[in-house]
């Protein structure tokens, strides 16, 4: 009765086994068998042996050294990061926050390893930030070929799935993710709304931003942390009060928000601005109305360390530290690339109040 020859294994199905086993069972610089006694274990030539250490070269886990053999490689002493961001971020007149992160990760990443290159993807800024995704080319062969990781300031839902099943980590910058980092909001709120308390006001309004309201979570809602905060100190205020913007945010938003704001009849004694660029344009809104702060309401705002807000005088804000945030971002990349432990989730950094004359 004749038999039916045995199917050979395929270089993709051994690369696949040595892949689980590198990150697994070896760290860098071990060797690896040699081409010969690889070819015995799985019963294959010395050629499909080799087409699977070449993927394995491509993705950064292997060195092939003429006469030596293959060695384990650290990941992040080849290929490329990417930084991802949309084209509104790197607006003149935007938040300084994308640029100032960007820097600094660049910055880390050079420093620590200095073999590694870094990119940077600019796609075009779509209103509902799930599309955005699908103009990125992360996913092409010639890029995801060299690709050890992705630093995003939007989130990618779908493609992170299919990056970290290609093997390459996705650090998701203020916005949902796997491995998130962003500042925390609750002691933000805490130090903006006990400020406020303590400079005498007692009623309060908001002017907050989301990216997208259907897809924030309790935790990161600026309005139920505020309404939360501000009950414990006893501070009042009212629906009106407590006005959002969703979206791209422009200095003009902030300009128009708060002058609609002023024409309500009854008013805040003090008013918390959730981003920089929004306050920008509520203090020239102030300005064209002859106000007077702190007289004739207060007013405070997040800004990230280090950047002044045009006014006359400075503006009472909580900081937020652009090279904390990068710094704990190129951390938590280098466990996920190395393949080391690193807790999934939401890491939060420390924010600082800076009072100014504004409150």
């Amino acid at each position: 009765m004749p038999t039916t020859p045995k199917q050979k294994t395929s270089y993709t199905t051994i690369h696949k086994q040595l892949r689980r086993e590198i990150e697994s069972d070896y760290v860098p610089g071990q060797m690896l068998a040699s081409e010969n006694t690889l070819a015995s274990r799985f019963s294959v030539s010395r050629l499909t042996i080799r087409r699977a250490l070449a993927v394995l070269r491509d993705e950064g886990l292997v060195q092939s050294y003429h006469g030596r053999g293959t060695v384990v490689a650290d990941r992040l002493s080849t290929g490329e990061m990417a930084i991802v961001l949309s084209d509104a971020m790197l607006e003149p007149n935007g938040s300084r926050y994308y640029s100032m992160v960007t820097a600094r990760i660049n910055e880390s990443i050079r420093n620590k390893h200095p073999r590694m290159r870094v990119r940077t993807h600019i796609e075009p800024y779509t209103k509902d930030p799930r599309n955005f995704p699908k103009e990125l080319t992360l996913m092409e062969p010639d890029v995801l070929r060299t690709l050890r990781g992705v630093f995003t300031f939007n989130p990618l839902y779908q493609l992170e799935d299919e990056l970290k099943a290609a093997n390459v980590p996705v650090v998701t910058m203020g916005k949902a993710g796997t491995h998130r980092i962003t500042y925390d909001r609750r002691q933000f709120m805490e130090l903006a709304a006990r400020h406020i308390a303590d400079a005498g006001a007692r009623t309060i309004g908001i002017i907050w931003t989301t990216f997208l309201k259907e897809i924030e979570s309790e935790e990161d809602n600026f309005l139920l942390i505020f309404r939360d905060t501000i009950g414990k100190l006893g501070l009042q205020t009212k629906p009106q009060w407590c006005v959002c913007h969703e979206g791209h945010i422009a200095e003009s938003d902030g300009y128009d928000r708060f002058l609609n704001y002023w024409k309500m009849p009854e008013k805040p004694a003090a008013l918390i601005v959730t981003d920089d660029v929004l306050c920008a344009g509520v203090l020239r809104a102030t300005l064209k109305l002859g106000l007077s702060l702190p007289k004739d309401i207060k007013c405070l705002t997040l800004s990230n360390a280090g950047v002044t807000l045009p006014y006359h005088k400075p503006v009472t804000s909580v900081n937020v530290s652009p090279e904390e945030m990068a710094k704990r971002a190129v951390s938590i990349m280098t466990q996920l690339v190395r393949g080391d432990e690193a807790s999934s989730g939401t890491i939060r950094t420390p924010v600082t109040l800076s009072i100014g004359e504004t409150t």
